[in-house]
């Protein structure tokens, strides 16, 4: 009889389980959530626009600066927790309201802690879309403030009631006679039984690693044309069977990347440093505010009186300039004997990164980008030194690498210096030195502080300009870390992909962006 009633409450505890199951499978996924999501896409006009600049103006002015005692009201961590990830990757355009609640917490934490924020605000992205960690999500979201031992023991107790009966089923199997019963049936339904209760309490266990269970990497991918026309040239045999065989996919895929860096904490100091001059001396109404994340260097030329280089940029797209920058950054780098200040090696990882990613993951640069460019700027490296391309010795591999790049850099600059250009097998090459001459021509420390900024603009419009649903597939393969860039910017209350689309455009007093940054930005506070 009690093995009966056993059976009997193990029915009633399981059948429930099943259909919870199925459920919780329908609710992940990119559809459940936008077809449940309870987020409106708001239409601002420009007077509107103006009240809120003006609000969050005086909010920055009477906000101290960086604290590490700050922590986020509650109302701002159940709105970062709850409702902002999932705006984010559908595209829906912020209230100002919304945008005024995270600007605060993001001006007052320090860096570490800001770091921390955007990789709560991925992971919970990523447990939504790929995990059926949706219950923890539920529990941090409505009671984020909650000590997470309290929370532990409160939902032993829960877990504890609702599965009673599966509990009283254990019970009863324990005493019943089952001297009738051999010992394997036995000791497999005691594992079954134990099994399915583990199982219900292993929610618990999420519950408490769920802050840092999804660890994205703090690593930055890096990719460079020199890296790779150097390994092209040194494997050229290879290279050759490659293509007879016709994988040379592959070798490209794999050859030109280095090691990637641990800056991704320190590149992100860097936009909210951008970020925080542009809310101090550049956003002061709804014109700049709308320029401010439209340029890719247009605001540290005129920061740095360097307006010689708008007229030599402009006539080209972010793809292209992308190609032209990193190709310039890398002759600056090596000709100028590869100084080993921050600036110069936060540059170097950013521009990497960037043509990794025109590379690997061209959607996400922009729309329209190309990855084709990347193997005309190898061909054209080809043809400028077909004939006069020298190899380094060394026995020490790290070593070989670093000459080899510099003795490339110094070649590219003989070459281009001892003949005529050719406007059309060298393009971007030729464009990029002439870059790269007229940097060399600034004293190094302020050379070096244009490039970083040009690259900190351009990674800033690159986010900007990349759609949620991009930023969430990617999570699903690792993440890029573009994606901290683009939640960066959204919790700084500046504008994002979906504002971009659905903007008015307001031409009435509108000013070209070199007259309206030469007017508002202040060179004291960055010389």
């Amino acid at each position: 009889m009690r093995l009966l009633t056993a059976a009997i409450l193990l029915f009633i505890a399981l059948i429930p389980r099943g259909i919870i199951k199925s459920l919780s499978l329908k609710q992940t996924g990119f559809n459940y959530m936008q077809d449940k999501s309870n987020s409106v896409s708001h239409r601002m006009d420009q007077k509107q626009l103006q009240e809120t600049l003006k609000e969050m103006r005086f909010l920055i002015s009477i906000m101290p600066e960086t604290s590490n005692h700050y922590e986020i009201p509650a109302y701002g961590r159940l709105y970062i927790l709850r409702y902002m990830p999932s705006q984010l990757c559908l595209d829906y355009v912020r209230s100002y309201k919304s945008r005024r609640q995270t600007l605060e917490s993001f001006w007052r934490l320090d860096d570490s802690q800001l770091y921390r924020v955007i990789e709560d605000g991925l992971s919970l992205i990523f447990s939504r879309l790929y995990t059926e960690d949706s219950r923890v999500d539920y529990i941090y979201s409505w009671w984020p403030d909650i000590a997470g031992m309290n929370l532990f023991v409160f939902l032993c107790l829960f877990k504890a009631i609702g599965n009673t009966p599966l509990i009283i089923a254990i019970a009863l199997f324990h005493t019943s006679h089952k001297e009738a019963y051999s010992g394997g049936d036995i000791t497999v339904t005691f594992v079954l039984l134990y099994g399915t209760l583990f199982l219900e309490f292993s929610f618990l266990f999420k519950l408490l690693t769920f802050r840092w269970k999804w660890q994205w990497r703090s690593t930055v991918p890096q990719l460079s044309i020199l890296r790779f026309f150097t390994h092209h040239k040194r494997h050229s045999k290879l290279m050759g069977i490659a293509r007879w065989f016709r994988f040379s996919s592959l070798l490209y895929s794999r050859w030109g990347k280095e090691a990637a860096c641990d800056s991704s904490l320190k590149i992100t100091t860097l936009v909210r440093q951008h970020i925080k001059l542009g809310w101090n001396n550049t956003i002061n109404d709804a014109e700049t505010y709308k320029m401010f994340n439209d340029t890719t260097g247009e605001w540290t030329f005129n920061l740095h009186n360097c307006n010689q280089f708008l007229e030599l940029m402009s006539p080209y797209p972010l793809d292209e300039s992308v190609i032209i920058w990193h190709l310039a950054t890398d002759l600056c780098f090596y000709i100028g004997g590869a100084p080993n200040h921050d600036n110069a090696k936060r540059s170097r990882e950013i521009s990497n990164y960037m043509v990794y990613l025109l590379f690997t993951n061209p959607d996400m640069l922009t729309v329209s980008s190309r990855k084709s460019l990347f193997k005309t700027g190898c061909r054209e490296l080809e043809y400028l030194l077909s004939d006069d391309y020298h190899e380094v010795h060394s026995d020490d591999p790290q070593e070989k690498h670093s000459d080899d790049m510099e003795c490339l850099a110094k070649q590219i600059n003989d070459r281009l210096t001892s003949q005529s250009e050719d406007p059309i097998r060298l393009n971007y090459i030729s464009t990029a030195w002439n870059l790269s001459k007229n940097l060399r021509e600034l004293n190094e420390e302020k050379m070096w502080k244009v490039i970083q900024g040009v690259w900190v603009e351009i990674l800033c419009f690159s986010a900007g300009r990349c759609q949620g649903v991009l930023h969430a597939k990617s999570l699903g393969s690792g993440g890029e870390y573009l994606s901290y860039v683009w939640f960066l910017q959204a919790y700084a209350g500046l504008e994002t992909f979906p504002d971009k689309l659905q903007k008015t455009h307001l031409m009435s007093t509108f000013q070209s962006p070199q007259r309206e940054f030469t007017q508002n930005t202040s060179r004291s506070d960055l010389t």
